[in-house]
């Protein structure tokens, strides 16, 4: 339903998707057991080739999926979909579904998460901004949050100014919930901090050291 374009690199067992709306021409099966949904805007933008290296370098099987599209971010079912559709494909770990996200892809994470609090195993949002509400379910979905202190675009702490705040107020919101987020603020950074984030070494390590404790969720029947 959403794949147009596979790239795989079969040696490394790695295999990146490029997720559109339209059904790929060909699709063949990888080895990946981790999936990792990269939510945000077009592919030029997208900087997960320091962590997607490390996975190669590492061996670890990986699928990667790009959500595309020209405007702020895939709204949750949008994101479900894509997951039921590389679940139906290759032989993923459903308890092994990871989101991340830069700017308004961060805000699609959270929302995501608040949408699914059960279905994925962790999240890394940077540089975003989301509402409190709604944090309760999620205050112990493992998240590894990133912002720069000196964020041009949207404000470590105050977002945009509305009812969406930065992720300093996030996380601090989810420590008063007792959740236990990670959290790096890159002092001295703007807004384009992801080339640096995503190279952190214990970042991928981190990632694939959580999994759902309980059962996987139902993918196919959250869509009826």
């Amino acid at each position: 339903m959403f794949f147009k374009e596979l790239l795989a690199w079969t040696l490394d067992k790695i295999l990146r998707v490029i997720a559109t709306e339209v059904r790929a021409e060909n699709a063949s099966r990888a080895h990946g057991q981790e999936i990792l949904v990269y939510n945000g805007v077009e592919l030029e933008d997208a900087r997960l080739d320091e962590l997607v290296d490390a996975a190669r370098r590492g061996g670890i099987p990986l699928v990667y999926v790009v959500p595309q599209t020209t405007g702020a971010y895939w709204p949750p079912d949008r994101v479900l979909a894509v997951v039921r559709d590389a679940l139906a494909r290759w032989p993923i770990d459903p308890r092994r579904i990871y989101l991340t996200g830069i700017s308004d892809g961060a805000t699609g994470v959270w929302d995501a998460l608040k949408a699914y609090p059960r279905c994925f195993a962790a999240a890394v949002p940077m540089s975003g901004m989301t509402e409190l509400a709604g944090l309760g379910p999620i205050r112990d979905v493992p998240q590894w949050v990133f912002h720069g202190d000196k964020d041009d675009d949207t404000d470590v702490e105050t977002g945009y100014g509305g009812a969406m705040v930065g992720s300093r107020a996030v996380v601090r919101a989810l420590r008063a919930m007792g959740g236990t987020p990670r959290y790096t603020e890159y002092a001295n950074e703007k807004h384009v901090i992801w080339a640096r984030a995503y190279a952190e070494p214990a970042l991928l390590p981190w990632l694939l050291g959580q999994r759902l404790r309980g059962a996987p969720c139902d993918f196919v029947g959250l869509a009826r």
